[in-house]
C-alpha cells in the first residue's frame, strides 16, 4: 500500500526512535512500559503518543501541507534532507518519504552542552552519518507494515463513521417520506464499488391504542460481498447506528424489523449525528441472556458471523460466552416443553 492520498501524512515516530531515543519525558508511563514489553503494536496510532518531541512532530507536519511548521534542514545530513523540529529541551529530525508523502519522526534526543556535549542530539547525530550514512534512521520494513496496519484501522473507522451518517439521513427522510434509500460503498476500491444498498421504511405501529413507530430495514447486498466479513461490518454498523440491543431485531433474511415510541427515530437521527461529530463509532451492546438455538444451527456462526433464531423466536449472533450469561425464560419454557 503506498498511495500518498491514503496514507495519513502527519508525522509518526519510527520504532528505531520509540525503543532507542525516547527512553523519558513520557507524560505518562504506559507507553515505555508497551515499549518495553514489545507490545508496541497496543500504542496505535504512534502519532498520537504522548511525548513532547512526537507531540510536537505531528504539530509540524499534520494533514495540511500549507501548515507545516520546523526550524529547517538538519546541516550534518548530507545525502537526504532530515527536517529539524525542538520543543524545549527536545530535538527530532523528521523525514518525509516521498513515496507515501508521511512524515516520519527517525530521531530524537536532548540538546547538551551548547551541542558540545557528547550526548548532544545533533553530535549523536553528526557520529553516525559520519560513520554509517543516514541509511540507519529510515523507516524499517516493520514501521511499514505497522503503518499500513494502522492505516487500514483509519479508513474502516471512517468508512463505518460515513455508514453511520447515511443511516441518520435515511431515518429523517423515512420520517418525512416513509421511505428512504442509500448505498454503501466499499470503503477502498477504485473505481467505486457498492456492497449494499439498503431501504429504511418507518410507519406508524399497527398495534391498536399502541403509540409507537415500526422500522423495518432491508439490504440488498451485491452477490460479490454477500458472504464476506465487509457485510457483516455493514450489517453491525447499520443496525448499530439504529438500535445497538444485539438482540432487539427481529430478522427474516436480509430484512430486520424493530419498535420504538412515536419520535423516537427521530430522535435517534440525532444521537447518531452527535456519534459521527465525535468521529465515535456506535457500539453493539451485547445479548442480556443465553437461549436454546438448534445444534446445526450454530457450527461456525460465531465464526462467519451469520445469525441463529434461539427457540424464544430471537435473532442473533452467537459472540459472548454463553455460561455467564443467564438463561432466557422464554426459551427455558419452550425447551421444557420438547419430548424427553
Amino acid at each position: 500500500m503506498h498511495d500518498v492520498a491514503v496514507h495519513n501524512r502527519r508525522a509518526r515516530p519510527t520504532l528505531r526512535a520509540l525503543t532507542e531515543d525516547l527512553g523519558s519525558g513520557w507524560e505518562n508511563p504506559w507507553p515505555q512500559r508497551a515499549i518495553a514489553d514489545a507490545r508496541v503494536e497496543a500504542l496505535h496510532p504512534l502519532s498520537e503518543l504522548p511525548h513532547p518531541i512526537v507531540g510536537k512532530a505531528t504539530e509540524c507536519f499534520g494533514q495540511d501541507p500549507n501548515e507545516d511548521n520546523f526550524i529547517g534542514v538538519i546541516n550534518c545530513a548530507k545525502s537526504v534532507p532530515f527536517l529539524e523540529i525542538k520543543t524545549g529541551q527536545w530535538r527530532g529530525a523528521v523525514w518525509r518519504d516521498p513515496e507515501t508523502g508521511v512524515h516520519w519522526l527517525v530521531a530524537a534526543g536532548l540538546a547538551k552542552g551548547a551541542h558540545q556535549d557528547h550526548d548532544d542530539f545533533y553530535e549523536g547525530l553528526k557520529r553516525t552519518f559520519d560513520a554509517s550514512g543516514e541509511a540507519k534512521y529510515f523507516p524499517s520494513n516493520s514501521d511499514t507494515r505497522l503503518l499500513n496496519v494502522e492505516t487500514l484501522s483509519r479508513m474502516n473507522v471512517e468508512w463505518r463513521l460515513e455508514i453511520q451518517r447515511l443511516t441518520a439521513d435515511a431515518l429523517d427522510i423515512a420520517k418525512e417520506h416513509k421511505t428512504a434509500r442509500f448505498e454503501v460503498h466499499h470503503p477502498t476500491a477504485k473505481p467505486r464499488r457498492v456492497v449494499g444498498t439498503w431501504t429504511v421504511e418507518i410507519a406508524a405501529s399497527k398495534e391498536p391504542g399502541l403509540e409507537a413507530e415500526d422500522c423495518v430495514v432491508s439490504a440488498d447486498i451485491e452477490p460479490n460481498f454477500t458472504a464476506t466479513a465487509l457485510a457483516w461490518q455493514m450489517r453491525r454498523a447499520v443496525l448499530n447506528a439504529l438500535c445497538p440491543f444485539d438482540q432487539a431485531w427481529d430478522r427474516y433474511q436480509e430484512t430486520y424489523s424493530n419498535i420504538t415510541e412515536r419520535g423516537g427515530w427521530s430522535e435517534r437521527a440525532a444521537l447518531v449525528r452527535q456519534h459521527v461529530e465525535r468521529g465515535e463509532l456506535v457500539e453493539w451492546i451485547p445479548g442480556q441472556a443465553k437461549h436454546y438455538c438448534h445444534r446445526k444451527n450454530l457450527a461456525g456462526s460465531a465464526i462467519n458471523g451469520t445469525v441463529v433464531m434461539g427457540m424464544c423466536g430471537v435473532f442473533f449472533v452467537p459472540t459472548q460466552d454463553h455460561d455467564k450469561l443467564p438463561m432466557c425464560p422464554e426459551c427455558a419454557d419452550a425447551h421444557g416443553q420438547l419430548p424427553g
